[in-house]
């Protein structure tokens, strides 16, 4: 990957410069990890509810009856 620099007076690096076809797949890579930890954290708090629901006390709704509930 071809990098540049642009530096204040000071020579302190202020911003990157990359080819723009490296840029756009390095965006499109940030996009799909995004989507991926979107859904493993969605999973990771489904797996938490199912385990709370299964520690409780109080009556479960089942799958058909929300789907008849939802018709």
């Amino acid at each position: 990957m071809t990098l540049q620099y642009i530096t204040n007076l000071q020579g302190i690096k202020q911003a990157v410069i990359i080819p723009f076809d490296e840029w756009q797949a390095l965006h499109n890579e940030l996009v799909k990890l995004r989507t991926y930890l979107q859904f493993y954290d969605n999973l990771a708090i489904s797996l938490q509810e199912a385990l709370q629901m299964d520690k409780s006390t109080q009556k479960q709704q089942t799958l058909s009856d929300f789907l008849d509930e939802n018709d």
